[in-house]
């Protein structure tokens, strides 16, 4: 073979190898632009989040995606959520779930609702916050984000007797807002419903250090002592209220509280 037929073999190799070397180039670019794509999806699929609960037939090994693999409790499901995400929790209908620890949240915003749609009152879900050694309530903690009860019931320990020995209001909120939104909304026709008991200690909401902003859609309060709001350590509260009824007793804020912090949207 001369040295002319053997450059032109090595061209030709050459060639070969550059097309070859410029398909798997293009395979990878390809696999790039797929990968780059999935991205979006896949951030919002881990910030949307939903989770159904079922009390009795759940069990809290179950991923709680699907109805028909729920988690037992309510604790369990609020572990499924991350900071910056949109998680809402489907609850047993009549069914009671119990907050037995205090928890907080970092920027989640948080929607809790009846799974069923029978729309009477014993169909509503009860989120009961149980009294710790010292008869204050466990509690969750928001910084930032939201949380929002749509037709249930949320029940302070005092209103089954256990009065808290402490009168401080950070200690007997159910809620501490820093900077959040809590809002108490209709389903079905049902309103969320606060249950405080008779201590003038029962508190809902504490604004704690920052604005919170407490959004009443519809709610009723129950007892005959009890704060929906109070402000700790500077904390201002501004309330928007679509409709509200009370007992007589239950104050929407604490007496003497500055009237500029609270912003009332009567229809």
């Amino acid at each position: 073979m001369s040295v002319m037929d053997e450059m032109k073999n090595v061209v030709t190799v050459g060639r070969e190898l550059l097309s070859t070397v410029s398909g798997k180039m293009r395979e990878i670019d390809d696999k790039v632009d797929e990968a780059t794509a999935s991205v979006p999806n896949t951030l919002r699929n881990m910030l949307d989040i939903q989770t159904f609960v079922d009390g009795i037939s759940g069990d809290d090994k179950n991923s709680g995606e699907l109805s028909s693999a729920p988690k037992k409790t309510l604790a369990s499901a609020l572990e499924r959520g991350v900071s910056g995400c949109t998680h809402k929790i489907f609850l047993g209908e009549g069914q009671t779930y119990v907050v037995d620890k205090s928890i907080s949240f970092n920027n989640q915003n948080l929607m809790l609702y009846n799974s069923g749609n029978a729309g009477t009152l014993s169909s509503r879900a009860v989120v009961y916050f149980k009294g710790s050694t010292d008869k204050t309530p466990f509690s969750w903690s928001l910084t930032q984000g939201s949380l929002t009860f749509y037709g249930l019931v949320i029940r302070h320990p005092a209103a089954d007797g256990i009065i808290p020995e402490s009168a401080s209001e950070i200690s007997n909120a159910l809620i501490r807002s820093v900077g959040a939104i809590v809002a108490l909304d209709y389903r079905y026709n049902l309103a969320t419903t606060v249950e405080f008991g008779e201590s003038p200690y029962s508190i809902l909401v504490t604004a704690d250090r920052a604005l919170a902003t407490l959004v009443l859609a519809v709610s009723e309060a129950t007892g005959i002592a009890g704060k929906l709001v109070a402000n700790r350590y500077g904390g201002a509260a501004l309330i928007r209220v679509g409709a509200h009824s009370s007992d007589e007793g239950i104050e929407m804020y604490p007496a003497g509280a500055d009237a500029v912090s609270f912003d009332y949207l009567i229809p």
